[in-house]
């Protein structure tokens, strides 16, 4: 285990975990936002987990975490650091399965991973990147500290994407 918060576990994701993500990276919601993996089945999400959540954990000794709720156990969603080459500062990034959402848990773990980057790894700056028409993240973000600092096109979409960041004297 990685974090502990009153009502979660943050812990490291690990193969074990296709079944979860090939839940977690078909819901509405992770397609809408964050993006269309193309995950269909149990080998998929292995793949997707070898190739880009494990190595990049292996890469920079961070990443994405799997958030358990305390009370049964359940995996229920991500959260974790990402380092993007477009952008200068590491980006939070968080998802929760829709059973789980509108009750403060991607707050709650986002907020200790925060603290965990800020007093841990030392992090001096941390980004967020989030669609204009997401106001729920919008609101987590500003919520966690982060505030907006411009509107950037940092993939090959020509959707525009607010930049937020919160800046520490590490």
């Amino acid at each position: 285990m990685l974090l502990e918060t009153p009502r979660l576990h943050v812990q490291q994701i690990t193969l074990e975990d296709a079944p979860f993500f090939l839940e977690l990276l078909n819901t509405p919601s992770y397609k809408k936002y964050i993006a269309d993996r193309n995950i269909k089945s149990l080998k998929d999400a292995e793949s997707y987990l070898s190739s880009s959540i494990l190595k990049h954990h292996q890469d920079f000794g961070y990443g994405y975490y799997k958030i358990i709720l305390k009370s049964t156990g359940a995996a229920i969603g991500i959260v974790g650091y990402v380092n993007r080459k477009e952008l200068l500062a590491v980006d939070i990034g968080f998802a929760l399965l829709p059973a789980y959402e509108h009750q403060g848990f991607a707050f709650e773990a986002s907020a200790a991973l925060l603290e965990f980057g800020k007093s841990t790894l030392h992090l001096p700056q941390v980004a967020g990147i989030v669609q204009e028409d997401n106001p729920r993240s919008i609101r987590l973000l500003e919520k966690l500290g982060l505030r907006y600092h411009k509107k950037i096109t940092p993939f090959d979409k020509d959707e525009p994407l607010l930049l937020y960041l919160i800046n520490w004297n590490v």
